[in-house]
């Protein structure tokens, strides 16, 4: 496998721009494994300060390699610096796994064929560790720096009980990965992952591992900013659809008064034809509301048009035009009564039914 080093000034010359679509982070779209806890508002708190834990949290959904992505994240190392251990990987796999080896693993050791990004806080002098904290890009769960390409970045001593800003970059057309340490880009490799990592299968998942050994520390992540393509719809979505209740879809909320489908809007209906496809006898029907002003009858023309070109969009993918099913709603449920107190809704939004057609 052949790594390139780039220097941080042509990195800093080179900005990625990234024009996926900004996931709202849910946490029904992460799954959590082995000794990790939910702890609320996108944490997780993977490992507690106790020897011989490990967790790993999964994103549920596959992620394209072909399409940039940007993760960010906050993470928390613990409060142990002399005896802290043993640190975090990132991890992209084609399966999800509980956890890998624990200890030295950090919960990655032994998974194949994988890449890593390791955040390392314990020094195995076995596997030619630096003394300090230190960043590092494995394949293949091994973890020794003695089969490295590069060697592992030294970074400032990270058990320090704060929350450290981390953030990750792909960028496909380039090959080109990128790690950021509380805002500063500390790593900037050139990877084929696609071909050289993963033999030619771009639909990969990624997760996040921790794990502890003779010595321990707390050891918590906290989700920031997911922005990539996942080719499905997300689990929680799913989960409402086919247990056929309405839920709203966000992406396709339209610019105000505009009625053209934009980019966003068109990678979420590729998402929806998808899962049409794996859902064969369902119908789906789409409730089109707007309250931008201009009054009920220009309120319903626009969610006429709006609903026109989704469901024409859905035709083009190959949907059979009598699996979808419109109702423009206007402005008619813009206003609603909760608690006694009324509320209005401004803007547009549109919400969506699974159903089985009446035969």
């Amino acid at each position: 496998m052949k790594w390139t080093t780039f220097t941080i000034a042509y990195f800093l010359f080179s900005v990625m721009v990234i024009g996926q679509t900004y996931l709202q982070v849910d946490p029904n779209d992460l799954q959590p494994g082995g000794d990790t806890r939910s702890t609320g508002n996108n944490c997780f708190r993977l490992t507690m300060a106790q020897d011989w834990m490990s967790g790993t949290v999964w994103y549920r959904e596959a992620v394209d390699l072909n399409s940039p992505f940007e993760m960010e994240m906050k993470l928390r190392l613990g409060c142990q610096d002399a005896e802290g251990a043993d640190g975090m990987v990132f991890i992209f796999l084609p399966e999800k796994v509980p956890t890998g080896y624990r200890g030295e693993g950090m919960g990655f050791g032994g998974l194949r064929p994988s890449l890593g990004i390791e955040i390392d806080t314990w020094q195995n002098y076995h596997l030619a560790d630096p003394e300090e904290d230190h960043v590092a890009v494995m394949v293949n769960g091994n973890v020794s720096h003695f089969y490295s390409q590069e060697e592992p970045v030294i970074i400032s001593n990270i058990e320090d009980c704060a929350l450290h800003l981390f953030r990750i970059n792909w960028e496909p057309d380039a090959t080109l990965l990128t790690i950021y340490l509380d805002g500063k880009p500390i790593i900037a490799r050139t990877v084929d992952m696609i071909q050289d990592v993963f033999l030619g299968d771009n639909t990969i998942f990624w997760g996040i591992s921790a794990a502890t050994g003779k010595y321990n520390n707390l050891q918590e992540v906290c989700f920031e900013q997911l922005t990539f393509n996942v080719p499905q719809l997300g689990y929680s979505i799913k989960q409402r659809l086919l247990s056929g209740a309405i839920a709203d879809v966000k992406d396709l909320t339209f610019r105000r008064t505009k009625t053209e489908l934009d980019a966003e809007q068109k990678v979420q209906l590729d998402k929806l034809a998808l899962f049409l496809e794996e859902n064969p006898d369902q119908a789906i029907e789409f409730f089109g509301n707007s309250n931008e002003g201009g009054g009920e009858t220009i309120e319903d023309k626009r969610t006429d048009q709006r609903l026109e070109r989704i469901r024409n969009y859905l035709v083009q993918k190959g949907i059979k035009a009598d699996r979808i099913y419109t109702q423009s709603l206007g402005s008619r449920f813009a206003t609603r009564t909760i608690d006694g107190k009324t509320v209005t809704r401004k803007g547009n939004w549109t919400q969506v039914r699974l159903f089985l057609p009446v035969p």
